[in-house]
């Protein structure tokens, strides 16, 4: 797997690099934010789900949704809209058709819906990227 390590410690950053190679990872090192973005962009452009996921994510109302079907487990549609994650089941029924076709949800058997394996990895990313802490990693697959 090939790993981004951006941190403005260069001794942290070697340090790290020399225990992911270790465990056989690839790894590239940014002094900041901005040479960071420069390899992401160089080595691969996100996919089209991946893309779809985070924007999905960065509305507040599928944030919540997905937020609390994480924490919760597998939901039926009525407990989700109870919590009142929209002021009209319409709009519920729509966040959560949006969230399902962009692959973070799916509807189960029995009609709860559960977070997908893919959505699982996008929602870690991104409360990673909200709680952001250093030094910062950026896992790229190759």
């Amino acid at each position: 797997m090939k790993i981004l390590i951006a941190d403005d410690d260069s001794v942290l950053r070697a340090e790290l690099a020399g225990l992911l190679r270790e465990d056989g990872h690839d790894v590239v090192g940014a002094s900041d934010g901005a040479e960071a973005l420069r390899l992401v962009e160089r080595e691969s452009a996100p996919s089209e789900g991946l893309q779809a996921m985070l924007e999905s994510l960065a509305n507040p109302i599928r944030r919540a949704l997905v937020g609390y079907i994480v924490a919760s487990g597998p939901v039926a549609y009525s407990a989700i809209l109870r919590k009142n994650f929209a002021d009209s089941s319409s709009k519920l029924s729509f966040h959560l058709q949006k969230l399902q076709s962009d692959g973070l949800l799916a509807k189960g058997d029995a009609g709860r819906y559960g977070v997908t394996e893919a959505g699982q990895r996008a929602w870690q990313g991104f409360r990673a990227l909200a709680e952001r802490t250093s030094p910062s990693l950026l896992i790229l697959k190759s």
